[in-house]
């Protein structure tokens, strides 16, 4: 009980206690930092000797930034109780507060009642201002007539907010006729303005009159930036121009001085790249990273072997492959791969490299082919299939350092230069080994120290130590090297052709060259 009485007694005390008293700018801080409009308040309240109007207005601006126009509402009645006179600051963001709680009538109500010393440009645009998320366009251009009209200055920031009012309203006229307005007044319309009108445009649906804008900002010497680019390639995606879309991304990546986009233009024409292909479902994983069609392999198939019931030869059936492009993961370097996707099911996929700085390239870095699809010659057709990519996107095929013999003969075979390596003779085996592949060193070279037992086994191969005299000699080709294009690319495009069509079949693009370029390249810089 005793204790009882104590707590009591202390709690006495500190409810006797007064508030510690805070000048106006402790007051000021304390309410900047209020994570509720209420609390903002309710500090005012309890320091009437330092709520000066500095701290009226960091609580209104408090209120505005977390949408409590209930709070905010307080705030002004108080403040015409206590006859604290408003200065032009605190009036104008009690108004940019209001339109931030999407409250224009409120807004506008208050500008309509103040006197005439507080109805200043400033007010007159953090009302407009108010007018373009709740899309009031009409009363927008009414308060820019009743400037005029006052012969009040309008600035660049006026007319941005009247022009995104008409954008918001899709009057795509209405802000092209502000733009001129603005030189016609004396001002010079920045980047901001033009964005602005830019959006409207493709608000409008007219995105092809914002693109006519960009040579306009050029030629005005204003540089056009990842925003102008931004509404224009979003609003040619979905119109259905994807072409018009790669070309306004490579602009996007061609205003950028440097060898690399910024981040955000990069990101920007990649994705909207990325959204003309159609989606291939999701690669396999722990990432499970999305899948995106480049193109498609297909061949006719006549089973001429089997009969039907009816004496007939069995139905024709297709060979198709979708070429596919997913993102590969890797800490430092940008990797992608192009799977290739039959029924749903990955037949194989080839990892390859996108070298930094060297935006031309291609370059091999392994092949995996699916167990149940061995033997079937794919591993020529992927590579004919990639190749073929490559020089209709106008990148330059090549690989990095290949380890394995297979890799090396079937780069051999399209006219690929070795840059080093190691030779060796590579051919099939017979007998006992006739599913093997053997390999031989012409120069005397111990293989055994450059292949592993392990890498032996894995890719089914086994080393002779002489040759033999009654089989043929098998092809020269060198291991443990990079690879480079053929001089003459035309032989290596005579090649790839015949491999295809020996298939008997036909590569289609799914999209052009512009696209596919932009989304192979992009795709491995994705965050």
């Amino acid at each position: 009980m005793k204790g009882d009485d104590d707590d009591q007694a202390r709690g006495g005390e500190e409810e006797g206690k007064e508030r510690p008293i805070m000048n106006s700018r402790q007051l000021y801080r304390a309410i900047k930092s209020c994570t509720h409009g209420l609390e903002a308040v309710e500090l005012l309240r309890a320091h009437p000797s330092a709520a000066d109007i500095t701290a009226f207005t960091a609580a209104v601006e408090v209120c505005g930034r977390l949408k409590d126009w209930q709070q905010l509402s307080a705030l002004t009645i108080d403040n015409g109780k206590s006859g604290m006179l408003p200065t032009e600051q605190s009036f104008t963001a009690a108004i940019s507060a209001y339109g931030r709680c999407n409250r224009w009538e409120e807004a506008l109500d208050m500008l309509s009642r103040a006197p005439v010393k507080l109805r200043t440009a400033s007010s007159f645009t953090a009302a407009i201002g108010c007018c373009v998320p709740a899309g009031q366009c009409d009363r927008a251009f009414s308060l820019l007539a009743e400037m005029r009209s006052q012969q009040m200055p309008l600035t660049e920031i006026t007319y941005v907010n009247v022009i995104a009012a008409a954008g918001k309203g899709q009057q795509c006229e209405r802000a092209v006729g502000l733009l001129e307005e603005m030189r016609c007044t004396g001002l010079r319309p920045g980047a901001r303005s033009y964005n602005a009108v830019i959006a409207a445009c493709c608000k409008s649906r007219q995105w092809q009159r914002g693109a006519s804008l960009l040579d306009e900002m050029r030629a005005h010497a204003v540089p056009p930036n990842a925003e102008s680019f931004s509404s224009l390639i979003s609003a040619a995606r979905k119109a259905g121009c994807f072409d018009e879309a790669a070309v306004l991304a490579l602009q996007a990546r061609g205003g950028v001085k440097g060898d690399a986009p910024p981040d955000a233009a990069h990101h920007l024409f990649t994705e909207n790249s990325l959204q003309s292909l159609r989606k291939a479902g999701t690669g396999s994983g722990g990432g499970k990273a999305t899948r995106w069609d480049l193109a498609e392999f297909r061949r006719h198939v006549v089973a001429q072997d089997v009969l039907t019931q009816a004496g007939g030869l069995a139905e024709e059936e297709d060979e198709c492959f979708t070429v596919a492009l997913q993102r590969d993961c890797h800490p430092t370097r940008h990797f992608v791969k192009l799977s290739f996707v039959t029924q749903g099911v990955s037949a194989g996929f080839l990892l390859l490299e996108i070298p930094q700085g060297e935006a031309g390239f291609s370059a091999l870095r392994g092949m995996r082919i699916a167990d149940p699809f061995r033997s079937h010659g794919l591993s020529m057709l992927f590579l004919a299939c990639w190749v073929q990519l490559c020089l209709e996107m106008g990148l330059t095929p090549r690989a990095n350092r290949i380890d394995k013999p297979i890799i090396c003969l079937l780069l051999h075979k399209f006219g690929f230069r070795p840059s080093g390596g190691i030779d060796v003779e590579i051919s099939r085996g017979s007998g006992t080994d006739a599913s093997k592949l053997i390999l031989f060193s012409p120069t005397g070279k111990a293989l055994e120290s450059i292949f592993s037992p392990h890498e032996l086994r894995s890719q089914n191969m086994a080393i002779a130590l002489d040759r033999d005299a009654t089989a043929p000699v098998g092809t020269c080709i060198r291991v443990k090297t990079a690879f480079d294009p053929p001089q003459d690319l035309n032989v290596m495009q005579m090649r790839v052709s015949e491999q295809i069509n020996a298939r008997g079949g036909r590569l289609r693009p799914k999209a052009s060259a512009e696209v596919l370029r932009l989304a192979f390249l992009g795709t491995a810089r994705l965050p």
